[in-house]
């Protein structure tokens, strides 16, 4: 009788630490996924405010927002951040090489570099798939806060005449 008694104290000592040790595993799991979860979370955040437009336009098929305007106070540029989206069939898309903006006091900046996703000023486009547009100007000093006017002058292949997405009153955010 007694060696049953330790028999079943042992069993049940085994079963007792077997399900502590088991449930620090799943704890260790849990954290593992809930980790995950939060990285797939932040990257999803990150992509709805990229999706969020500071102002848009749609012309002949063609979506083009900008997302973002930022200025580098150390290397005195500015990158206008666009999201560019073909509505229609796949086509060739085009910008031309200067971009023309206007600050508030009248200053007239040219364009230092122009990307269309991986390529320079032109592209193929895919049917509603978005693409990121960067477009770079030189020379802008930390004092101008806005750009009056942005004009970009796009061609399609098919479609020859340009076509101008005007974007007005464009703050400028500095780092």
């Amino acid at each position: 009788m007694k060696q049953l008694k330790l028999i079943s104290s042992t069993i049940l000592l085994l079963a007792v630490i077997n399900n502590a040790f088991s449930q620090e595993t799943n704890c260790n799991t849990l954290k593992l996924e809930n980790q995950k979860i939060k990285q797939e979370n932040d990257y999803l955040k990150q992509t709805l405010g990229m999706m969020e437009p500071i102002q848009n336009i749609v012309q002949n098929g063609v979506e083009l927002k900008i997302t973002k305007v930022d200025g580098s106070i150390k290397e005195q540029t500015l990158t206008v951040t666009l999201l560019l989206t073909n509505h229609k069939a796949n086509d060739e898309f085009q910008f031309e090489a200067a971009v023309q903006a206007i600050d508030i006091q009248g200053n007239e900046y040219k364009t230092s570099e122009i990307s269309i996703g991986n390529s320079g000023v032109r592209n193929k486009l895919f049917t509603d798939v978005p693409i990121v547009v960067k477009v770079k100007f030189s020379n802008v000093l930390p004092i101008t806060r806005m750009f009056k006017i942005l004009n970009l002058v796009s061609y399609q292949v098919g479609i020859f005449d340009a076509s101008n997405f005007e974007y007005r009153d464009l703050e400028i955010h500095w780092k």
